[in-house]
């Protein structure tokens, strides 16, 4: 099923992505990545990323397979670093590199994320120093980061830098995206365009639209019936659609 939605994007960011996939398909993507901007961005670019790294199909946006479909959380080629208190520490760094030395279970590649980058303590931006210049062939670093400054200056040379932007998006961009099968990662696009929407016009047949995709990502994520999810958010779209066109 397809939903006609309305995302409002930046044009830059966009720009930035497309720069990104061109750079990934003439092999000058760096292994060591540092992507900057706002909370909300970041998420989406994250997401983007991580799976046109993964991706054992034709790493298009309609691709459906087995990494494409699999939440990142939950993806054997994924490693994830977030802090555990205040701050991401030494061993946490270390136990990431020794994931990043097992070959990738699924796909071609094997990513570490890294965020909130700038929580790194410096004891773990130290140690992570020396495994950004050489990561296993496979191996990538995603740092993610909304205060790429605050990283050492040596952390952010060793990377090639993304950067997108601090504001809310600004280009509304009308277009289709297919949510069958419903999955987490097709929820969260989803949720993000509808949520801008929302704070864009304050029109609360929105919110109700964005109450119910994140309803419905809960239940997915709590293994719920996809198709019940589905008739979920369908029964809200068709109601509100007109009004919220």
């Amino acid at each position: 099923m397809w939903l006609t939605w309305i995302a409002m994007k930046s044009s830059r960011d966009r720009h930035v992505l497309d720069q990104m996939g061109s750079a990934l398909e003439h092999g000058n993507l760096a292994q060591s990545l540092l992507i900057s901007g706002g909370a909300e961005i970041l998420d989406v670019a994250v997401e983007e990323i991580r799976r046109a790294l993964l991706c054992e199909g034709s790493r298009q946006r309609d691709c459906h397979c087995r990494s494409c479909e699999t939440a990142v959380a939950n993806h054997p080629d994924v490693v994830i670093v977030s802090p555990e208190s205040r701050s991401i520490g030494r061993e946490q760094v270390a136990e990431a590199v020794r994931g990043l030395a097992v070959r990738p279970l699924w796909s071609s590649a094997k990513v570490v994320i890294i965020r909130p980058a700038e929580s790194l303590s410096r004891e773990a931006e130290s140690y992570l120093l020396k495994h950004l210049e050489e990561p296993p062939a496979y191996g990538y670093y995603l740092l993610a980061s909304e205060q790429p400054e605050a990283l050492l200056k040596t952390i952010r040379s060793r990377c090639q830098h993304w950067r997108f932007t601090h504001e809310a998006p600004d280009e509304t961009v009308a277009g289709p995206i297919s949510i069958t099968p419903v999955t987490l990662e097709h929820l969260v696009e989803l949720t993000y365009g509808v949520r801008q929407q929302y704070l864009a016009s304050g029109d609360r047949n929105w919110l109700q639209l964005w109450e119910t995709l994140q309803l419905g990502y809960q239940n997915l994520e709590s293994n719920a019936n996809p198709d019940l999810v589905l008739n979920a958010i369908e029964a809200v779209w068709l109601r509100e659609g007109q009004r919220m066109a």
